[in-house]
């Protein structure tokens, strides 16, 4: 039997400070986090490698990364994980908990390595306090030098926003910004050495073919948010997570979504205004406290 590489996609992971009321948290994530990571240790044969794609934190807090270190030191996984930054983390207490790293704690955290004959390239798009994504200056140059690096190697990129599907301003909220949108496109047309791009945000589940490129988009293990009501402005969130299964062979790379057994429990349904009214109206009380 052919031995492909393969690997998993988790995203929108969302750990919470402990012992910390979070309003805008719907269910238990280090629960969840606690029992994807067991059953991990138990598929046979292990992925190559583990990708997860930002929103390590729902507060971006030291303690929220540390409970998240915590639980992936306790799973123990001998696979490689890489981990990507979202809208819901913070550069610095990353740096500090996950990588025992002071210096430069305000720079995007850009890397890429090679793994299973795989070339995998993790982008910064987190902008601090912002729930969009984009870039900042010198990592569409530094994006472009990773490119050109391992000639002949497939390539997987990572981001957590999605790239804008129809380049319409208005629908920006929904991951990266329109300029960033076309300047990725740019760089990415015409390419033939690309398997996709891996990211998550908007909590469910989405296969596009972005420019000829697979972007896929796997739900995460916080909620799940209704796409159809998506487009129509509100955000209807049940409880439920999933995870994917990339396998990537000689052809190219298939996709194979795994969600986790919930009951589909109704725990929020309010527009985007809605949302960001609630957002600051917390967060102004917080500050006052």
């Amino acid at each position: 039997m052919t031995r492909h590489t393969t690997f998993l996609h988790l995203t929108d992971l969302h750990i919470a400070q402990p012992g910390v009321p979070d309003a805008f948290l719907s269910t238990d994530t280090s629960a969840t986090l606690a029992k994807v990571l067991a059953d991990i240790k138990t598929y046979d044969p292990a992925p190559d490698f583990i990708v997860v794609s930002g929103d390590l934190t729902n507060r971006g807090t030291e303690p929220a990364f540390e409970e998240l270190k915590r639980l992936l030191d306790e799973a123990a996984l001998p696979i490689p994980m890489l981990l990507a930054l979202g809208n819901h983390d913070s550069r610095a207490p990353f740096y500090k908990v996950m990588l025992d790293q002071t210096e430069n704690a305000d720079a995007p955290y850009d890397y890429d390595t090679v793994i299973a004959g795989t070339h995998i390239i993790v982008l910064d798009t987190s902008i601090p306090m912002q729930g969009h994504g984009a870039l900042e200056p010198g990592q569409l140059d530094w994006f472009r030098g990773r490119l050109a690096d391992h000639a002949g190697v497939p390539k997987l990129i990572v981001m957590h926003h999605p790239l804008m599907l129809d380049e319409d301003p208005a629908s920006e909220w929904q991951g990266m910004t329109l300029k960033d949108t076309i300047a990725l496109r740019e760089v990415l047309q015409g390419r033939t050495d690309i398997l996709g791009i891996l990211c998550g945000h908007l909590h469910h589940d989405r296969v596009s073919n972005w420019h000829g490129i697979p972007l896929i988009m796997t739900g995460g293990q916080h909620d799940w948010i209704d796409p159809i009501k998506l487009e129509k402005g509100r955000l209807c969130q049940t409880s439920g997570a999933s995870i994917a299964v990339g396998t990537i062979r000689s052809w190219g790379l298939t996709v194979a979504f795994m969600p986790r057994p919930e009951e589909r429990k109704l725990v929020s349904d309010m527009t985007f205004q809605e949302l960001v009214a609630k957002a600051h109206d917390f967060y102004e009380t917080e500050a006052a406290e």
